[in-house]
């Protein structure tokens, strides 16, 4: 089985943490109110760009790709010497996402994916020890990123029921839990498909390999 990892909410909580982070990286640390009402500002900006991009796309694919022009803009016009711990940080709330979020909502459906996660986990070890180092030398922490997306629960959640749905349309499935179920019966090669350096290699270049 082939699943293309391909999602919304992957370029959707990297985006979002992108802008909790570079608040936090301002003479004036944020508040946790500030971060959540940073990340209410972006998601408003993202659904806007996404309408306007109007044609045959499917909501989710207009949403991923106006979050993923706006996060390597974003990336782009960052200082050389702060681009890898914003991409950094947004690989962090990818991971939250993934490992934290995206577990609670399957278990919601009644599905459990701690399998998945697991894998994911392991997929991405090098990864998360890398972005920890560079957020904590950055002077903030993996603390402010995920909290940041867990104030505005509501609209992260609702990326990953989208998520779901779309993994359960590629093997002519409708649902949240179907596409839970799909996470649950085939954590490796879910996970797999899910790497980051497959999914945004920008990002992972960004962070992991910079120069």
């Amino acid at each position: 089985m082939e699943i293309n990892g391909k999602s919304v909410v992957a370029v959707c909580a990297g985006l979002l943490a992108f802008f909790v982070v570079r608040a936090a990286m301002t003479p004036h640390t944020p508040t946790a109110e500030e971060g959540k009402q940073a990340v209410a500002k972006t998601m408003a900006e993202l659904q806007e760009k996404a309408q306007a991009r109007g044609g045959h796309e499917s909501k989710s694919d207009a949403t991923a790709g106006a979050a993923t022009d706006m996060a390597t803009r974003q990336l782009a016009d960052a200082p050389a010497a702060k681009r890898p711990a914003l991409a950094a940080s947004q690989f962090i709330g990818f991971y939250y996402v993934n490992s934290v979020v995206m577990r609670d909502v399957c278990q919601a459906e009644g599905v459990d994916i701690g399998a998945y996660v697991e894998a994911f986990r392991n997929e991405h070890t090098a990864e998360h020890a890398r972005a920890a180092t560079l957020v904590q030398a950055a002077g903030f922490s993996e603390d402010q990123v995920t909290g940041a997306l867990a104030a505005n629960r509501g609209q992260v959640q609702a990326m990953i029921q989208q998520t779901m749905r779309d993994t359960a349309a590629q093997l002519g499935k409708t649902t949240v839990k179907e596409g839970c179920t799909i996470f649950a019966e085939h954590p490796a090669i879910v996970a797999n498909a899910r790497k980051l350096s497959t999914m945004s290699p920008g990002m992972w270049k960004a962070f992991m390999a910079p120069g």
